[in-house]
């Protein structure tokens, strides 16, 4: 029952289920996970239709065991703790922006919303995007019931809709990853000192960055708007990791990175995950110098990639043409340029000639 119900449009809010950890290197093997429904009437009419496809995907809150018990009543469930799905610095609250509003009126609009960050500075959220088809591999579900739980405590819903996105076959491991990362506080890049400082940091100055651009447009005429094509900003600096692009895509590929994986194993589980972004004429160029990057100081770029990114660096600075950081982000990318040029790349293996039999 649980399979099929997962995977259909009858989910109703609040409906429970629950799915073993198998994974006998995990350290949760033998736990169990606890999906909750999240169809909130309210968030549904909220957001824009196009931001979230139920015919694809459902939302989830995620809690998780602390013993190989499966819990059965809403007490029960009430007690486990619900895994952090994604830390925004609160600097980031009131994206998207609505060249309608100014960014006040676009504060005030949205108070009905309260903001509860962490001691770091952080908002958290609980919601994760699942989506799934007919060839999915759905982990074993058990279908637990429907249970009007407690929601999280200060927790954070996005407005844009901005969950953490996920499919069926790799979300227990996302999952897990996340109560680590941010339950457990393990993810330093999100919570030592220095990180925490340099992020709240960066989202200030993108958060500045934003409402000029966002004032000057609403400045515009009809007609002016119509015909504007911004300068072409990659985020808040000129460093190639100065952006949401670059960072998602650096995220993505550690997530499927191995010492012992091959170079073609790499890159064939990460290409799907960052493929929005390779398609985007602007993002592309992006994610494709990072991939370099980071191939490169694992000692496995091959031929290919760093050609790729090559020709990448010109095409980015393409649009950096006019912009009066043109010359910053022009001497960063051509100190990649001039690593990826002296790099050693991989070499393809010659296949082995099948010795012939002696008569």
């Amino acid at each position: 029952m649980g399979l099929k119900k997962i995977t259909s449009k009858k989910l109703e809010n609040g409906d429970t289920f629950a799915t073993r950890i198998e994974d006998k290197k995990s350290k949760y093997c033998g736990q169990y996970l606890i999906f909750i429904c999240f169809k909130d009437e309210f968030w549904l009419n909220y957001w824009p239709k196009n931001w979230y496809d139920e015919s694809h995907s459902t939302l989830f809150r995620i809690k998780i065991t602390t013993n190989k018990t499966i819990p059965t009543t809403k007490e029960e469930i009430d007690r486990l703790e619900y895994v952090i799905s994604k830390a925004e610095c609160v600097e980031m609250a009131y994206f998207p922006f609505m060249s309608r509003m100014t960014y006040e009126e676009l504060v005030e609009s949205r108070s009905f919303q309260e903001l509860h960050p962490d001691e770091y500075g952080y908002l958290n959220e609980y919601l994760n995007d699942i989506y799934y088809s007919r060839k999915d591999i759905v982990p074993n579900f058990e279908y637990l019931g429907n249970f009007d739980v407690e929601k999280p405590k200060n927790e954070f819903i996005s407005f844009g809709c901005d969950t953490h996105i996920s499919i069926f076959p790799r979300i227990i491991a996302d999952t897990l990853k996340h109560y680590d990362d941010y339950n457990k506080r393990e993810d330093k890049s999100h919570y030592s000192q220095e990180e925490v400082e340099e992020n709240h940091k960066a989202a200030k100055e993108f958060l500045e960055l934003q409402i000029k651009i966002d004032n000057y447009i609403r400045g515009l005429t009809d007609k002016e708007k119509k015909n504007f094509q911004p300068k072409y900003i990659s985020g808040w600096g000129t460093g190639l990791y100065d952006c949401d692009v670059a960072l998602d895509t650096k995220a993505e590929y550690l997530e499927v990175y191995d010492v012992k994986k091959s170079v073609p194993d790499i890159m064939n589980q990460v290409l799907p995950r960052v493929k929005d972004f390779i398609k985007d004429q602007y993002d592309g160029p992006i994610a494709w110098m990072v991939l370099a990057d980071l191939q490169m100081k694992r000692k496995k770029l091959d031929k290919r990639l760093r050609d790729t990114a090559l020709d990448c660096i010109e095409i980015d600075l393409s649009y950096w043409q006019g912009n009066e950081q043109y010359e910053e982000r022009k001497k960063e990318l051509y100190r990649l340029k001039k690593r990826l040029e002296n790099s050693k790349i991989v070499r393809k293996k010659p296949k082995k000639k099948e010795s012939s039999k002696s008569d």
